[in-house]
């Protein structure tokens, strides 16, 4: 509510009213209640700052759930009292070290906020009509903080945790993997693009034997989105889900695996996700077979427009399994998908795939 001499809030003969994720502040009364059967609700809501906060004129008591309020309302359940600190009197959002951000009961949890920001932004709702929304930062671990860059989010990370990447980001250096298992790469929504503008990088090295899980996330421009120097046999998994891995190429010396690069075994699982217009002189997919072989599980996935100028413009001697699967206009010298593996293909459409040399689909 907009700082104002009158009551924001007038309620005068009405059965009952909840107000829900608001924020009534810098007023002269915030609310004036007059003549209601039942307790007024205020849910999720900042009451503060005003120079009256509440006038009640024959009414009943006012029932507070997760508010934040400057005087104890007289009945309720998780409300606060004290400075939910404000932005400011033209800027009604809270402030990054707010004690009302995360605070909201979800059970009464709005979509949007008064911006149309999506609810909850990050790990939990905010008190009041402003989702809180953090500047100058790259990513975030829900329950630690947030982080300037995305190295940093992903360095700060222990065993089991997600690394939420809250803004589009120009990578600057190839994004070192930590060696921790379970760490998990997520976009906060699935727009959220990781590119590589000018630089002739890839996204992620990964040293260790350890899985690599990517989600939500729009991937583009990279020399390799994943690559894997190692010489141990034992197999890791990478994951992709929910992603668009489009544009990228291979770099010199790695002309091979556009996608992944792996000197070692691993399994590769794709799921919900789109690839497209990626391409180099080797396989999408790329993994050494000197000591084992390796798996790619590919399921409700489009694979479209990407090429090869070698052979198998998708995966080479590799043990390929795809369900639910849309295969369109890819190209490669020899075998227009798959070169060298052997292949499981179950509910899928392959269509005007082709090949300069022999092969073709499949």
């Amino acid at each position: 509510m907009r700082p104002t001499s009158s009551p924001a809030v007038s309620i005068v003969r009405v059965a009952a009213c909840t107000i829900n994720f608001s924020t009534i502040v810098f007023n002269k009364i915030g609310m004036r209640v007059s003549l209601i059967d039942n307790p007024l609700k205020i849910i999720n809501s900042i009451l503060w700052g005003n120079l009256t906060q509440t006038s009640l004129q024959n009414a009943t008591d006012i029932y507070g759930i997760n508010s934040y309020t400057a005087v104890a309302l007289p009945y309720g359940e998780n409300n606060m009292v004290g400075d939910p600190l404000i932005i400011s009197t033209d800027d009604y959002g809270l402030v990054g070290n707010s004690p009302a951000l995360d605070k909201a009961d979800k059970n009464y949890a709005l979509p949007k906020d008064f911006y149309s920001n999506e609810r909850p932004l990050y790990s939990g709702y905010d008190i009041g009509a402003v989702e809180h929304k953090e500047e100058n930062k790259q990513a975030f671990i829900m329950n630690k903080g947030f982080y300037d860059t995305v190295q940093h989010g992903l360095n700060n990370a222990v065993a089991g945790e997600t690394v939420f990447v809250i803004v589009d980001v120009v990578i600057p250096q190839n994004l070192q993997w930590p060696n921790k298992q379970n760490i998990t790469l997520q976009g906060l929504n699935k727009n959220i693009v990781l590119d590589a503008g000018a630089n002739n990088l890839a996204l992620i090295t990964n040293i260790n034997n350890v899985d690599v899980n990517l989600r939500n996330l729009r991937i583009s421009g990279f020399n390799n989105v994943i690559v894997q120097e190692n010489s141990t046999s034992d197999k890791n998994n990478i994951l992709f889900d929910g992603l668009v891995l489009q544009n990228n190429k291979a770099q010199t010396g790695k002309t091979s695996g556009t996608l992944v690069y792996s000197e070692k075994p691993v399994n590769m699982t794709v799921t919900d996700s789109v690839i497209n217009g990626n391409g180099g002189s080797g396989n999408l997919f790329y993994a050494s077979t000197s000591l084992g072989r390796s798996s790619l599980h590919i399921s409700d996935t489009l694979i479209s427009g990407n090429s090869s100028s070698g052979s198998g413009s998708l995966a080479g001697s590799i043990d390929v399994f795809l369900a639910r699967v849309t295969v369109n206009g890819n190209s490669a010298q020899t075998g227009g998908i798959f070169s060298g593996s052997n292949v499981s293909i179950n509910n899928s459409t392959f269509l005007n795939n082709n090949s300069t040399s022999s092969g073709g689909g499949v």
